[in-house]
């Protein structure tokens, strides 16, 4: 094996002792069985649980972080590799049969500049996160997809060319990274095929919210107003709340404005239908409304937030 480091995988971990095993223990079984020479960086995010000391009884580099944002995290890490190939994955996340040969596969392709897939849910996941993360996809491939931090692959050239993520931003850098990789020229290759398993998703409403908060506190400064459907989808729900407050006050009709509250969440579940093979639209839409209904709430929260910090500021 030459001394070139093929792969460099970058793991941002805060208290992550619930999960870092397995995932560092997937990585170093595909590895096994790759001619391809890796590293692997753990990133701790100044966790207070032995994310670091179980992280350490495995074949891996592990540096301190005590930031706030995944972007800089992310952007530590990938300061001290050495790959030609940055493998971004969550330390709550283990790879799926194939991941790393599916990597090796898709760089051969001189014009993608950075390659990702779905995170999907454990077997023995709850009613809410099996309704919500849909499983079973269509074979479907984007040449221009965002992709997620998760799951996010890039060639270190180009990366370092567009100077990592934008540190910035304390959620979506995913995105506006993806974004600018396709701005120079490269494809942002996204394949239902390329699956991560997401050990961690939210398994409650309360936690559904609380994280898509975190989510939407800086989505209006990654992609701008028309940047994301969903963002735009979002920002048209919050407008609605004053022009509600204003006709309530008027004591006129706003029957017609609820209904369009009402409505708005189901053209999120009919979004999270879109790779699945075979989606049961009146079925899914009966069982996943609460369920969009929380996920927009926590959306158009953190939206609110990101616009009042920054009229402030």
């Amino acid at each position: 094996m030459s001394n070139r480091i093929d792969i460099s995988f970058i793991l941002p971990a805060k208290n992550e002792a619930d999960y870092i095993d397995a995932c560092l223990s997937e990585i170093e079984q595909q590895i096994t069985y790759t001619s391809l020479n890796c590293e692997i960086i753990v990133v701790d995010n100044n966790s207070s649980d032995e994310t670091s000391a179980i992280s350490n009884r495995h074949k891996c580099e592990v540096i301190k972080s005590y930031s706030i944002a995944p972007s800089i995290v992310r952007n530590e890490g990938a300061r001290k590799a050495k790959g030609r190939i940055f493998c971004f994955v969550d330390a709550d996340c283990v790879l799926t049969a194939g991941w790393l040969d599916r990597i090796n596969h898709a760089f051969e392709d001189e014009s993608i500049g950075a390659f990702g897939g779905p995170h999907v849910p454990p077997d023995n996941s709850n009613w809410l996160i099996r309704t919500w993360y849909p499983k079973d996809l269509k074979n479907i491939e984007i040449d221009y997809g965002k992709l997620p931090g998760s799951n996010f692959s890039i060639r270190a050239s180009i990366f370092k060319k567009l100077r990592g993520f934008d540190e910035k931003l304390i959620s979506a850098e995913d995105e506006d990274l993806s974004r600018r990789v396709v701005g120079i020229g490269f494809k942002s290759f996204f394949s239902t095929q390329h699956q991560i398993i997401h050990l961690a998703y939210p398994d409650s409403f309360l936690r559904l919210f609380k994280q898509q908060i975190w989510h939407g506190s800086s989505q209006f400064e990654a992609n701008g107003l028309t940047g994301d459907k969903l963002l735009l989808l979002t920002f048209g729900w919050v407008a609605l709340i004053p022009v509600m407050i204003f006709f309530y006050v008027l004591k006129s009709g706003v029957i017609w404005l609820w209904i369009i509250v009402l409505v708005t969440p189901i053209l999120i579940s009919l979004n999270k239908l879109k790779y699945e093979k075979k989606p049961k639209y009146i079925r899914f839409i009966l069982k996943s409304y609460p369920i969009a209904f929380i996920f927009l709430s926590g959306r158009a929260y953190g939206l609110i937030k990101e616009l009042v910090t920054k009229l402030f500021k």
